[in-house]
């Protein structure tokens, strides 16, 4: 493959300022593009497929973290360095939350510049390199490295299958990555807790005026993903009215946008994931054989974290670093005794319960070295179900024990001074962490209609 500078994108409203970021990341060996508004960065960014994003966040035409949103929509892992000449710290927070990889207060000099870039990029892998989570020498992982590298190269349908949690939409992301494909779009489509019609416009697309609140319409995702990847999560809760049109979709490479009387060919490579074993939801009939034969091209296994235990501390040094930088902490490095026991449980959370393990150690303690005592409580006290208990974080617990059925009450979560609310709330954000944010399955645990979930959901952002 031949070299490519790294390509950066300029999204900055002074034509002066335009002129020296340019010149000084010129200078530093990268491929410069830069515009004035956010309309014209997103026609240079959907071409361009850019490697960093510097941002004005006072941008004339768009408020700048809505776009930040919108450019991590379409590319979750894009690096992008937020700039403002506002210096509250409010407001740097806002843009890092919002997902700004970093924020440089205006003025700065062109040195500065160059080592944010420089930073920003080393904090994600190299193309050719380890892809993200997926760190680890284990021979399992260097199975499925060898795997996706392979798969990368052809055009063929990829079915990712993989636990809850050990981060199949990072899988495809990274194979798309790797990819002749990598410049263009990838684009995902959740399967899960969406009605047939809302499925329908979502893939295909509609025309404004197609039916009412169409607004201007919207591109199909399938449209989106011309020339690149659209991934499909969680393929098997998908309806088997939506699995025979996507069949169609699949031996026709056509699309019909709802009130549009044209059709359109477009070429997108299919990425699939699901966390359920597809050949018992074939038996079951919830998945069409002749789908599952026609997606189940090249499949690829991510392996549980409890597998790969032997990469639990270089991994867990990863994201220690990783969540440090977005608390402001000072942590650097892993106790051997704490790695130890992060490398011991068995994690039926996967990769991210072991995020989430880190992340309140982080958030409870200073660095620069995290400690066993701060894993809390010790991973090595877990019940049962081979979870860790967390007392004080009711959102990591088993909606049993939330309710105060613990037992013998010493361990469980303490519910005095609670409302009936808050309960029920910390109740059923468990299981939406439980089963990957999937409404449905929450609500086969629950034993309610996915209806009652939508509604006490969309409640809560009424409350604030």
């Amino acid at each position: 493959m031949p070299y490519r500078k790294q390509a950066i994108l300029i999204i900055e409203d002074s034509a002066a300022l335009r002129r020296i970021y340019g010149a000084a990341l010129t200078d530093a060996g990268y491929r410069v593009e830069s515009t004035a508004t956010a309309e014209e960065g997103l026609g240079v960014f959907h071409e361009l497929r850019p490697d960093l994003v510097l941002l004005d966040l006072m941008i004339s035409d768009r408020n700048g973290l809505d776009l930040i949103r919108e450019l991590h929509s379409q590319r979750p892992n894009l690096p992008i360095i937020a700039l403002t000449s506002d210096r509250s710290v409010p407001h740097a927070v806002d843009a890092i939350h919002t997902g700004a990889q970093d924020v440089l207060v205006k003025p700065f000099d062109e040195a500065r510049l160059v080592e944010a870039v420089v930073a920003a990029r080393l904090q994600l892998p190299p193309r050719n390199g380890t892809p993200g989570l997926f760190i680890g020498t284990s021979e399992v992982m260097k199975r499925t490295f060898e795997r996706l590298r392979s798969a990368a190269q052809s055009h063929a349908p990829v079915f990712i299958i993989g636990d809850n949690g050990t981060g199949k939409a990072l899988c495809a992301q990274t194979l798309h990555d790797l990819s002749p494909r990598a410049r263009n779009p990838f684009v995902t489509v959740h399967c899960a807790g969406i009605t047939d019609e809302q499925m329908e416009r979502e893939f295909y697309g509609y025309t404004p005026n197609a039916f009412k609140g169409a607004g201007e319409g919207q591109t199909g995702a399938a449209m989106q993903a011309n020339g690149g990847t659209l991934y499909l999560d969680d393929i098997c809760e998908m309806s088997l009215h939506l699995q025979a049109k996507l069949l169609a979709f699949l031996e026709s490479a056509t699309i019909y946008p709802k009130g549009d009387d044209k059709t359109y060919q477009v070429d997108t490579r299919i990425v699939c994931g699901t966390s359920c074993n597809p050949l018992k939801e074939v038996q079951a009939g919830r998945l069409r054989e002749d789908l599952f034969y026609r997606l189940h091209v090249v499949p690829v296994a991510i392996p549980p974290l409890r597998a790969r235990s032997e990469d639990i501390p270089a991994l867990a040094n990863h994201v220690l670093r990783w969540i440090a930088r977005e608390e402001s902490k000072p942590f650097e490095r892993i106790s051997d005794a704490a790695a130890s026991i992060l490398a011991a449980h068995p994690w039926p959370g996967n990769v991210r319960q072991l995020i989430n393990t880190i992340r309140l150690a982080v958030v409870m303690h200073d660095g620069p070295v995290l400690e066993a005592y701060m894993i809390t409580p010790p991973l090595s006290q877990s019940g049962d179900d081979g979870s860790p208990e967390t007392p004080n974080a009711p959102e990591a617990m088993s909606s049993q024990q939330q309710q105060g059925d613990d037992g013998d009450g010493a361990q469980g979560y303490d519910l005095s001074g609670q409302t009936l609310a808050q309960i029920e709330r910390a109740v059923i954000k468990a299981a939406l962490r439980r089963h990957n944010d999937s409404v449905p399955r929450a609500a086969r645990e629950l034993d309610v209609a996915p209806s009652t979930l939508y509604r006490k959901i969309a409640g809560w952002g009424a409350e604030g």
